[in-house]
């Protein structure tokens, strides 16, 4: 699979919301771009590529102390809420699926090469009451409006960094075979990649 950089907007942000949030010495602290923890840890996330069907977001953690930190990096994304959404884990894949009537939307990631450590389907109005502790209740489904959560974990060593990826793919066409192979190659390469 290969990505590349578009300056456009895409069908895939035009049906999709994604917001990210730091479960942080206990807060759940929304994040955006580049953002500074207790003075020591930094969390940076820039679109890594934004292609008409893919999007790959990297995030960089920087621990500035000589502690270990655990950090849980959160990723919400949801559909419009004014259509038939569906949304469902699969844990045999490590990923979540949306789906609405334009199409068929896979979300996933890794950090430090582990893959998603939780996740859950949630109703919009007050999935933020039910992670706010760090913990995502295991619904596996849900329909309506109904948002998708799920959580990157690992600890920062003393000095250290951490890399993650999330990424969101889209099939007008419904076809879930084609986003699992492409998620299974972006986790492959990724695993591997040295950046």
């Amino acid at each position: 699979m290969t990505f590349t950089r578009i300056n456009v907007a895409n069908k895939l942000l035009k049906f999709i919301e994604m917001e990210y949030l730091v479960f942080f010495q206990g807060k759940m602290i929304p994040i955006s771009g580049k953002n500074k923890l207790a003075n020591f840890v930094e969390i940076n996330y820039h679109y890594e590529t934004i292609t008409e069907n893919q999007m790959l977001t990297k995030f960089t953690l920087m621990n500035n102390h000589n502690i270990y930190f655990p950090i849980k990096l959160f990723v919400k994304c949801s559909l419009h809420p004014f259509e038939k959404n569906y949304v469902f884990v699969s844990p045999k894949e490590d990923v979540l699926f949306l789906s609405n009537r334009h199409g068929l939307f896979l979300t996933s990631g890794i950090i430090n090469y582990s893959s998603i450590s939780q996740y859950g389907v949630l109703k919009r109005e007050d999935y933020s009451d039910k992670i706010r502790q760090g913990r995502i209740p295991f619904y596996p489904l849900g329909t309506g409006d109904v948002v998708g959560v799920f959580s990157l974990e690992t600890t920062l060593n003393p000095y250290g960094k951490a890399i993650g990826y999330t990424w969101t793919m889209f099939s007008e066409a419904h076809e879930e075979k084609n986003l699992i192979k492409w998620d299974r190659r972006l986790k492959s390469r990724l695993a591997f990649s040295k950046k």
